[in-house]
């Protein structure tokens, strides 16, 4: 869970009294706005707490402020010194000091991450073991031959490895006891 620092300095600032008179609202409401700007900050400023190209209105949606006093709420930080505008759009002010630091800490941390998981990647890639027995759910293996059927016209075998493929293999005397296909000449 992220968090960010609030100073109890907050609510007697200069710039909370300015902002807050601006706006013409109570000073613990501008609070919880800043707070929740700061908190939408975390997941959509970078470390420096710029802003990039948003509007005003994402600006005061993102701290909960009505829509249709966008201009005159962002304004108001702006003037106060909660938020500060270049070329490059909206950055809040001094945010590497308050929250910069978190940004910086999740990058490190997700490094860190990313090379803990790689490591354990590389020492489980050798832990399993390879099967001992053979796969007999796989598909049949392409060299070797189908199974032989009875001798065409229901002639009888000549010899003891003419049964199957696998009677010559074997020198007929082992492979005649299980061969189903087996006639002794």
């Amino acid at each position: 869970m992220a968090w960010i620092e609030s100073h109890q300095s907050l609510g007697h600032h200069r710039k909370t009294l300015q902002a807050a008179s601006t706006l013409h609202v109570d000073r613990h409401k501008l609070i919880g706005h800043l707070q929740v700007l700061w908190w939408w900050g975390l997941d959509n400023a970078d470390s420096a707490g710029k802003l990039g190209q948003v509007g005003a209105g994402a600006i005061a949606e993102a701290a909960e402020w009505p829509g249709k006093d966008a201009g005159r709420f962002v304004q108001a930080l702006l003037d106060a010194g909660f938020l500060e505008r270049d070329q490059d759009g909206f950055s809040l002010h001094d945010w590497y000091d308050y929250a910069g630091k978190l940004n910086a800490a999740r990058a490190k941390n997700r490094e860190r991450m990313q090379n803990a998981r790689a490591a354990h990647v590389a020492r489980m890639s050798g832990a399993r073991a390879p099967a001992t027995v053979p796969n007999r759910t796989g598909p049949n293996q392409p060299d070797q031959p189908p199974p032989m059927g009875p001798p065409p016209n229901g002639a009888a075998h000549n010899s003891s490895t003419d049964c199957c493929p696998l009677a010559a293999k074997t020198q007929g005397a082992a492979h005649s006891v299980n061969c189903a296909n087996y006639t002794p000449a």
